[in-house]
């Protein structure tokens, strides 16, 4: 199993300024976008494929999602790769993706000690 981090804590908390609903927000537009353009990782032409990769990196990167990113530059670099296995991958990767976003918003709404 793949043990790299899924988040970048310290990107999440640079976009969010340490606020939870502010990153729940983020977190739901990010689900948008994947919902969006995930489709397009399987359409016939490559450079469509290409360009859904691309733009789904740099939404990734901009949230602090590396796991997502890491998936996304893979794709954007071969884009023939997306099958059902890769499919697979991808919807493991964001529903983790996004546990790990939800916790450390829940995180960051914990009163502290």
């Amino acid at each position: 199993m793949d043990m790299q981090p899924l988040i970048d804590p310290e990107r999440i908390d640079e976009i969010t300024q340490g606020r939870a609903e502010l990153l729940r927000r983020f977190t739901a537009l990010l689900q948008e976008t994947l919902d969006d353009s995930t489709p397009d990782l399987g359409h016939p032409d490559l450079a469509v494929r290409s360009l859904a990769a691309h733009r789904l990196k740099g939404a990734s990167a901009n949230m602090g999602a590396v796991g997502l990113w890491r998936l996304f530059q893979r794709l954007e670099e071969n884009p023939a790769a997306f099958d059902d296995a890769t499919q697979e991958v991808l919807s493991d990767v964001r529903a983790r993706t996004v546990a790990a976003l939800l916790a450390q918003a829940s995180a960051l709404e914990a009163p502290e000690i």
